[in-house]
């Protein structure tokens, strides 16, 4: 098990390779897929690649025999990557800009890729758009989201969470 985990960072770490590499300070998570880093001096806002997180206000819902209790889904995958960050010195491997102009990108911590992590720990959807670079790439990360899907990890225990994307639509509607 350790084994395949250690093969699947190497084969991640490759995979990624030849795009620039950027050791940044994260100065500040927006939420569980997009940070502001700084490096040489500028600002820049990276979206993460692969991973679409819960919206800072969205919601979950856990429902027992009698009760129904919401969650703020949003606010754990945030406060989850902060604390995957701490106050440590991150790998940034750029690999382009979105539509927005943000940075497009993928954080690692001691080779430890971060954006995969928040898959395995059930704080992030897989982003459905995203352009894994090899079909490697893809299965690993599906098998991390189906892993935490299986052990109810994060936020994959609420009976009834809403992916981001349609979390964006029903809120764009209401206002």
């Amino acid at each position: 098990m350790v084994l395949g985990a250690i093969l699947a960072q190497l084969v991640m770490s490759w995979a990624l390779s030849g795009h620039e590499i950027w050791e940044v300070d994260v100065l500040k998570v927006y939420d569980g897929d997009t940070v502001l880093v700084s490096y040489k001096g500028e600002k820049y806002r990276v979206r993460l690649l692969y991973i679409d997180a819960p919206e800072s206000d969205q919601t979950g819902l856990r429902e027992s025999f009698k009760l129904t209790k919401i969650h703020q889904v949003g606010e754990l995958a945030t406060g989850f990557l902060k604390k995957l960050i701490g106050k440590n010195k991150i790998e940034l491997k750029v690999r382009g800009k979105d539509r927005y102009g943000r940075l497009l990108g993928v954080l690692y911590l001691n080779e430890r890729n971060l954006n995969y992590e928040m898959v395995k720990a059930g704080m992030v959807f897989l982003y459905r758009g995203a352009g894994f670079r090899t079909q490697h790439n893809r299965e690993m990360f599906e098998e991390a989201l189906a892993y935490a899907k299986r052990n109810k990890k994060g936020f994959w225990k609420y009976e009834k969470i809403q992916n981001p994307s349609s979390w964006r639509r029903y809120k764009k509607k209401i206002k």
